[in-house]
């Protein structure tokens, strides 16, 4: 955990994105790295402290600030945590996940002069790709360009394998896609999926 906020403090991230639960049926999917609401712990040099948290009916967001043990400067970092992602599985509802992830994207919108963001789930591969996909293709529609699912992920998998894991992934970007397209949430600037091509179960690339 002190390797971890080092690496947040270096890299001046304003964000971290959480798409997993903390345990799932009895099994630890991700230790606890922040302190709990009000609270303040020290992991190797950089002391922690969680300001406040904001209950959303699927998913948490907190205001954590970081300060380096012996120095005055003081950092904020904004915690999003969408814990109903079963691993190697999807969310029940795409509405869910795409009201979520546009949440995320306004924050990113939002921010200047910062580092880079940091997101990960338990494994980092599975709903981490899958999530980025999303975020990425929901961009693409922003600015008036028709996603491409296959060309994303294997875009993806040629930086890190096994980015989406499996072949109900790859489908949920294309439910969340349409979800979002179909006007249910804020329509993006596109009208129509690009024609998606298959994905085959264990290829990593």
């Amino acid at each position: 955990m002190g390797d971890f906020w080092w690496m947040i403090w270096e890299k001046n991230v304003p964000l971290i994105v959480m798409v997993t639960a903390l345990t799932e049926h009895g099994k630890v999917m991700c230790d606890q790295y922040w302190p709990p609401e009000q609270g303040t712990g020290c992991y190797g040099t950089v002391q922690v402290t969680t300001v406040s948290c904001q209950r959303h009916p699927e998913y948490y967001i907190t205001t954590i600030r970081l300060q380096q043990q012996g120095f005055w400067a003081v950092r904020h970092v904004t915690h999003y945590h969408y814990p109903l992602w079963p691993d190697q599985g999807v969310p029940q509802t795409a509405s869910s996940l795409c009201t979520f992830t546009e949440h995320v994207q306004q924050y990113l919108d939002n921010i200047t002069g910062h580092g880079p963001s940091v997101l990960h789930c338990s494994a980092g591969v599975g709903r981490s790709g899958t999530f980025v996909a999303l975020l990425w293709l929901l961009q693409l529609c922003a600015r008036g360009i028709p996603p491409n699912v296959h060309l994303a992920v294997q875009d993806l998998r040629k930086r890190r394998v096994m980015m989406v894991q499996n072949i109900e992934q790859y489908k949920f970007v294309h439910q969340c896609l349409l979800h979002w397209l179909g006007g249910e949430t804020s329509k993006p600037g596109c009208d129509s999926l690009a024609a998606p091509v298959p994905l085959h179960h264990g290829s990593r690339q």
